[in-house]
């Protein structure tokens, strides 16, 4: 049996691994996924009230940034439409959007209905026969918006500073408890309530006589 120099047999050992390590691909790392900006999460607020509708991306860039002229809201507001982070953000707010419709909101009323009368819980299963009675459009909430006119608005705000100016009536004279007298009959008495002498400018007062 030959034996083989120890540099040679290492190598032939090594090789295996060498081959196997040079035929495995290269794993290309995952990109990394900045989160929002404050800036940017405002800009989607903003663009998700108004539908996600164009030119609704340009109002919700002035929002965020009031100087910004028109046109340059308009270029910069599709530069952060372009983020990773951003589109990612608004298609998920759109696919919640969708999952939220009248059919599924009437199954889970009806699961919780069902719910509710197994817990024998008959105010919350009336509370979720009226949400369904409202869902499908058989009772509707009415509200009664009125505006005054500049007439109605000009008597409210005179009767409210008249009221506040009115002075306070105060009695002249107040009753005190009844006392007994030497006879045993009960005698009320009143006190006068005196004001203060008011002398006119120049008049002489008590103490200049």
């Amino acid at each position: 049996m030959s034996i083989l120099p120890v540099c040679l047999l290492t190598t032939r050992l090594a090789s295996p691994c060498m081959a196997a390590r040079r035929r495995a691909p290269a794993v290309t790392p995952a990109p990394r996924v900045l989160p929002l900006s404050y800036n940017d999460l405002r800009f989607i607020n903003e663009y998700e009230a108004r539908l996600f509708q164009s030119p609704g991306h340009i109002d919700a860039y002035q929002v965020v940034h009031p100087r910004c002229k028109r046109e340059s809201a308009r270029i910069s507001a599709e530069r952060v439409l372009q983020k990773a982070t951003v589109k990612a953000e608004i298609q998920d707010r759109i696919e919640a959007s969708r999952a939220v419709t009248p059919e599924v909101l009437g199954a889970c009323l009806v699961r919780y209905r069902q719910w509710a009368e197994d817990a024998k819980d008959h105010l919350g299963g009336a509370s979720i026969v009226m949400d369904q009675a409202k869902l499908a459009g058989f009772l509707v909430e009415k509200r009664e918006i009125k505006t005054l006119t500049d007439g109605e608005s000009s008597a409210i705000r005179s009767l409210v500073h008249q009221s506040m100016r009115a002075p306070s009536i105060l009695p002249r004279s107040m009753p005190t408890p009844a006392a007994n007298s030497e006879n045993g009959e009960q005698v009320s008495s009143t006190h006068e309530v005196s004001e203060p002498a008011v002398s006119a400018p120049g008049a002489p007062g008590r103490g200049d006589a």
